[in-house]
């Protein structure tokens, strides 16, 4: 199931529609897949072949536990997989303007570059994080994520990972450690104008790179709070959930 949802994350892109917030949405986006990733990774279950994480899993937590990080994995992946089935519903709607809807999907990397510095050292940073991560993945089988798919509308991407940034924080609680630990191999990997681009985004969008940032950005000499309140890439997030305490409901 996190594998599904990993899947669904590398093949989503943002039309033209998000004009000047293309930048700040494309990076929640991808902080948002970063700290999936990075719960993986915690959690053991990056390789597919591998069933050693589901004795490790059964040694330290409650079933209880392990049952609510399966169905948060499940509503993540139930909720990507709808946001995919109404993309390819507009596209179908819009028949007619089909091959403008295709041309909507932009370069992230060159759309960013043109957002200036700030935002392109900002997802740069990110990618480089994000594909650490899947280096380490390990799949027997493809799940039936096939393709390409594009978020056409602001509204669609807001809703969608601010559902997802509940499961997220769900899934948090329960490897916290080796998430922190995780975190701060991320920044010590950083460079200084990394950080800098990084620091406003994250203390909204990613609390455990957050901190993991601001112990880097000490050993740089640099003030975190300087980089914070001048920090011209900020980004918007409704990941600041409480996390459940029981199953969690059908999205």
């Amino acid at each position: 199931m996190f594998l599904t949802c990993i899947q669904f994350f590398a093949l989503v892109r943002l039309s033209r529609d998000f004009t000047d917030d293309f930048s700040s949405c494309l990076l929640q986006l991808r902080a948002t897949e970063n700290r999936l990733h990075r719960w993986g990774k915690a959690a053991g279950i990056v390789d597919e072949r591998s069933e050693t994480f589901v004795k490790q899993l059964q040694n330290k937590y409650a079933l209880a536990d392990i049952t609510v990080a399966h169905n948060a994995c499940k509503q993540i992946a139930k909720r990507l997989s709808r946001a995919k089935e109404d993309s390819y519903d507009m596209m179908d709607m819009n028949y007619s303007a089909h091959e403008e809807l295709e041309m909507e999907t932009v370069d992230e990397m060159q759309r960013m570059e043109i957002c200036g510095p700030e935002a392109s050292r900002a997802s740069r940073a990110l990618e480089s994080v994000r594909s650490g991560y899947e280096r380490n993945l390990r799949f027997t089988s493809r799940a039936a994520v096939r393709g390409k798919w594009t978020v056409y509308r602001k509204k669609d991407l807001t809703d969608l990972l601010a559902a997802i940034g509940e499961h997220v924080v769900t899934l948090e609680t329960l490897f916290p450690q080796q998430e922190r630990d995780l975190a701060a191999q991320e920044a010590a990997s950083m460079r200084p104008d990394a950080i800098e681009a990084l620091a406003s985004i994250t203390m909204t969008s990613d609390p455990f790179l957050a901190e993991a940032l601001k112990a880097a950005a000490a050993r740089h000499g640099l003030s975190w709070n300087e980089i914070v309140s001048t920090g011209k890439v900020t980004v918007q997030s409704r990941n600041d959930f409480k996390p459940h305490t029981g199953t969690v409901a059908a999205a």
